[in-house]
């Protein structure tokens, strides 16, 4: 698997960029691959790829700090969670990855949270993410 790291730029030029992420200090740095120079991005908008891609006709690659969502047959979400990266705890089993903060939908603390099984079996969707994003979550962060 790659490493590969996403970061909204807080220069003139607001954009998200990708490569190798760096900190000092305070603040962070994505260096674009061949670039001869690193940026400086929002350090809370900095994620890490999951090594995931959503299935579909637009596939996406999911990164930590994403939104993902169920949908129904109408398209409607049925279920929505923030992607996150670290411990977490699932059918009472403590797990060490990528995983999903279910923050709506149907029994939200009694559903899995394993990323892969969401995305690869259950067909799960980017819909956002909590930096360009966050009404969908309800989260204040940027």
């Amino acid at each position: 698997m790659e490493y590969l790291f996403r970061g909204r730029t807080n220069t003139i030029v607001d954009e998200w960029i990708y490569g190798e992420h760096y900190t000092f200090k305070t603040n962070a740095f994505i260096s674009p691959s061949g670039a001869p120079c690193s940026l400086s991005v929002y350090p809370s908008s900095v994620g890490l790829w999951s090594g995931l891609t959503t299935t579909g006709k637009d596939p996406v690659k999911v990164f930590e700090g994403d939104i993902i969502a169920t949908l129904d047959t109408n398209g409607v979400v049925v279920r929505s969670g923030i992607v996150r990266l670290g411990r977490y705890n699932s059918d009472g089993d403590h797990h060490m990855g990528f995983y999903v903060e279910w923050v709506s939908g149907t029994a939200k603390s009694a559903t899995r949270k394993d990323l892969i099984y969401w995305i690869e079996y259950a067909g799960a969707q980017v819909i956002g993410n909590t930096t360009d994003n966050p009404e969908l979550v309800g989260v204040t962060e940027k």
